[in-house]
């Protein structure tokens, strides 16, 4: 009986799907790479790897899901608040197409520079997948995030990387995944507004 994939592994699958010629070996390939993995992980072979994106060295999806109960348990302790920043590039589908994925995978790379290169280190900066990042402010105040992303926003127009964002407060760290939705919906509604689709 084959194991049942989450939303998350679906993800995945439909981006390798997207970077391999044969699309319907993407699934088989990905439950085989699964397995490896948590044998390797098993055995302490793989140690961080299963928690950092190999392409930027960011820390990934699974280590966000593991972590982020902990961190906001620890705001609410120290009474701090978060502030969730989530970020989509711009035209990085278009990009992968006319320029091919070392392009795109440049552009990403060089977009994780400019972020881990402008915030502090006790916030934390997620690869979430593809073209999605999500920053966490520790003790963050949202004038001042403002004020940040908006440097980042120029930084990256330097290298011709454009991205939408959105930002939403976890005061003490509460309800943070619902906040992070939040965040999630208002990078939505500027890439909408600034007619950039979902691209």
């Amino acid at each position: 009986m084959k194991e049942e994939l989450s939303f998350n592994d679906q993800l995945r699958i439909n981006e390798l799907k997207q970077r391999i010629k044969i699309g319907f070996l993407a699934e088989p390939i990905y439950r085989q790479a699964r397995k490896l993995a948590r044998l390797l992980y098993n055995q302490g072979y793989l140690g961080d790897v299963i928690d950092k994106d190999l392409l930027t060295g960011l820390y990934n999806r699974n280590f966000y899901e593991e972590w982020i109960d902990k961190v906001a348990s620890q705001a609410k302790r120290s009474e701090v608040d978060l502030v969730l920043v989530s970020i989509d590039v711009d035209g990085l589908k278009k990009m992968n197409d006319s320029l091919g994925h070392a392009a795109g995978d440049r552009m990403i790379k060089n977009l994780a520079k400019i972020i881990v290169g402008s915030i502090r280190w006790s916030d934390m900066v997620i690869r979430m997948g593809g073209d999605e990042f999500l920053i966490v402010f520790w003790n963050g105040k949202m004038e001042g995030i403002k004020e940040k992303m908006e440097k980042i926003v120029e930084k990256a127009g330097k290298q011709e990387i454009a991205f939408s964002y959105g930002l939403a407060v976890a005061k003490k760290g509460k309800a943070v995944k619902k906040r992070q939705m939040e965040a999630d919906a208002e990078m939505y509604l500027m890439k909408k507004e600034l007619g950039r689709g979902r691209e």
